[in-house]
């Protein structure tokens, strides 16, 4: 199995599981706040859509800068020094979230009653566009990739 299919097997089983853990669900349950302060799951997938909606953007163009250039594709993709760092960093940890980064305020959500629907479906929007971006991946080398990260072109991800 190569890694762009180990990727979207990943994909499909997490989408999955979004799906069906958000049918199920009150929208009253989806708004609550697990304490003073903190985010409810709807707040936690705009805040999502948020971010989102800059990195696919960013995926999309360093993509193509790939496929321009006419790189061959990899079979093989091994993140760069600083993305392999920061996604163990925040990686939880026996399913807990054991470290927190401050959120800068361009990407705290802002909930809008009546607006439910419109942030799940941009979220299953945002991950049709990651899910088109995985598939994509087999046509050329992820290893030469550099997309913007969220903190603007000072820092690059591979």
């Amino acid at each position: 199995m190569s890694y762009a299919q180990h990727i979207h097997h990943q994909f499909t089983e997490q989408m999955a599981l979004f799906e069906s853990t958000f049918e199920d669900q009150s929208l009253e349950k989806c708004l609550a706040q697990p304490g003073a302060g903190g985010w409810s799951a709807l707040a936690c997938i705009e805040h999502l859509n948020i971010a989102l909606h800059q990195t696919v953007n960013e995926i999309d163009k360093a993509m193509a800068k790939s496929i321009a250039k006419g790189h061959p594709p990899s079979e093989v993709y091994s993140p760069g020094f600083i993305g392999q760092r920061s996604a163990r960093f925040l990686a939880p940890r026996d399913g807990k979230v054991k470290r927190r980064i401050r959120t800068f305020k361009k990407f705290k959500p802002l909930i809008i009653p009546g607006k439910e629907e419109v942030i799940l479906n941009g979220f299953r929007e945002h991950m049709q566009r990651l899910e088109a971006q995985i598939q994509a991946s087999t046509t050329t080398s992820l290893e030469k990739c550099r997309v913007v990260s969220l903190f603007g072109p000072v820092l690059k991800f591979k």
